[in-house]
């Protein structure tokens, strides 16, 4: 029988869209900017909270896992990250900004790191919110 569904689930179990299908379906959301103002939000805060949960497992024995997660999603971290800077939504910033940190940090991909705080930090510079202090 063929495969009907538009999802696909990898060997790691995960699932995903077929490229083709994820740019359509990009397309098709542009259209409508209020739903994807909405949709880019919601995925940035969902990886935000993601991201800040796996702080304190960063620094534990569960480090390995937490490694793990950030990395299986650091394509849509790096994008909510993106969303995050470039709406100056320093609270969301500032509590997964550690995690983040550390993940580059033990991974030694210092220059990736060094690049996504510079736009934070450009992008928030005189925020007066005080936030900036990671």
């Amino acid at each position: 029988m063929a495969e009907k569904s538009l999802l696909r689930r990898a060997a790691t179990g995960r699932y995903d869209l077929h490229e083709a299908v994820r740019q359509y379906a990009a397309g098709r959301l542009a259209e409508k900017p209020e739903l994807a103002s909405v949709t880019l939000a919601q995925h940035a805060r969902y990886y935000a909270d993601l991201i800040a949960k796996q702080n304190g497992n960063l620094k534990s024995s569960g480090q390995a896992l937490a490694l793990e997660v950030i990395h299986q999603e650091i394509e849509n971290t790096r994008c909510a990250w993106g969303w995050l800077i470039e709406n100056r939504c320093a609270i969301e910033i500032s509590r997964c900004a550690d995690s983040i940190f550390h993940y580059f940090n033990i991974r030694s991909r210092f220059a990736e790191g060094i690049e996504l705080f510079q736009q934070a930090v450009q992008a928030l510079e005189g925020d007066e919110s005080g936030l900036l202090a990671f």
